[in-house]
């Protein structure tokens, strides 16, 4: 006797790719009944919570923006301040 043999006659004959068959038909029943659904939509955030999410990246995204700017424009001015103090450029660019 053949291991196939064995296993199939010890499950009463259901080889093991139906088994999994029946094991996720009856998932599928027992979610319909509690109302879940099987394709992965409990796991998908709600449109609320994207929105949320979208709002804050685009705030972050922001804030980052305006503090590089703010930044640059203090460095600059404490630049300035301290060529027209000294009365030397510490940079000439590509002039």
């Amino acid at each position: 006797m053949s291991a196939t043999l064995t296993a199939g006659a010890a499950n009463g004959g259901v080889t093991p790719y139906a088994q999994v068959k029946i094991c996720r038909a009856e998932e599928r029943r027992f979610a319909d009944r509690k109302g879940f659904a099987m394709t992965g939509d409990r796991n998908k955030p709600s449109s609320r919570k994207l929105g949320r999410a979208g709002v804050m990246v685009a705030a972050i995204v922001l804030a980052v923006i305006v503090l590089v700017f703010a930044g640059r424009n203090i460095w600059h001015a404490e630049q300035l301040e301290q060529e027209q103090r000294t009365g030397v450029k510490e940079r000439s660019g590509l002039n």
